[in-house]
């Protein structure tokens, strides 16, 4: 997922995402490389969800 994707609000991703043109899972990977990758600095995350992947696929078999 590029940069310009990822930075649309989500009621722009959702219809990609129902239409099966965007995966949550690749969504949520990048919301997730993008924190591993800034937070350091940042610190602007109290916690980062250990299910928030596995939520994604869940969610992408229920819109298949």
């Amino acid at each position: 997922m590029n940069a310009e994707q990822f930075d649309r609000p989500i009621e722009a991703l959702a219809p990609e995402i129902r239409a099966g043109r965007m995966s949550p899972v690749a969504l949520v990977d990048a919301a997730l490389e993008r924190i591993r990758d800034s937070d350091d600095k940042l610190l602007s995350f109290v916690h980062v969800s250990d299910t928030a992947r596995k939520a994604a696929e869940m969610a992408e078999l229920e819109i298949r």
